[in-house]
């Protein structure tokens, strides 16, 4: 029998399907680069955020390392600035936005996202999003600080569900309270 699907894996897999040479997306968390590599080598152009400027070396290292730096901007900036660092002309044309929220990996722990900017960037996203747009939002609830943020975005995601937007909610392969949760967002409107 086939290993599951990873919770990266699988908002990869889904968001493949909305990725072309048109589209316009944005790595809300760039991190150590791995989900802004991916969209940069299916989309037409990324904007990729991240405050820890360890985070964008990283990402931009593997950036060039698969030769797609030209297609990325990458902005040492909390998510939460989103929509003021977006050029006003892609507002309501970006297809895809991706979250990978919690901690850098192989940096310091104490360094987390905070639900208040999430939240924030969260409407953000909403807002820069084109009809039938798509978040994928991957949530951390095991470290410190990590449950509180995911049950602001828990309330935020039930808020926006009447109307604006549909969701997927997929579980780690054998989930515990602590286990990462993946939520897709489909805007509707």
């Amino acid at each position: 029998m086939p290993e599951p699907l990873s919770l990266t894996a699988r908002a990869h897999q889904i968001i493949a399907t909305k990725l072309d040479e048109n589209t316009i997306a944005i790595d809300a968390t760039a991190g150590n680069g791995h989900d802004t590599v991916f969209l940069a080598a299916r989309a037409r152009r990324v904007f990729a955020f991240d405050i820890q400027a360890l985070a964008i070396a990283n990402t931009c290292q593997r950036l060039e390392q698969s030769n797609l730096l030209e297609k990325v901007r990458l902005l040492q900036k909390g998510h939460q600035t989103m929509a003021a660092a977006i050029p006003a002309h892609y507002h309501g044309r970006i297809g895809v936005i991706m979250f990978n929220l919690g901690y850098l990996p192989g940096a310091d722990k104490q360094l987390i996202t905070q639900a208040d900017t999430t939240l924030v960037a969260l409407n953000a996203a909403l807002g820069l999003l084109q009809k039938h747009g798509i978040i994928s939002l991957l949530v951390y609830p095991g470290h410190a600080g990590g449950e509180q943020e995911h049950q602001q975005i828990q309330t935020w995601l039930e808020k926006h569900r009447a109307g604006e937007i549909a969701l997927d909610v997929f579980q780690a392969s054998q989930p515990k309270p602590t286990s990462p949760v993946l939520y897709i967002i489909h805007k509707l409107e």
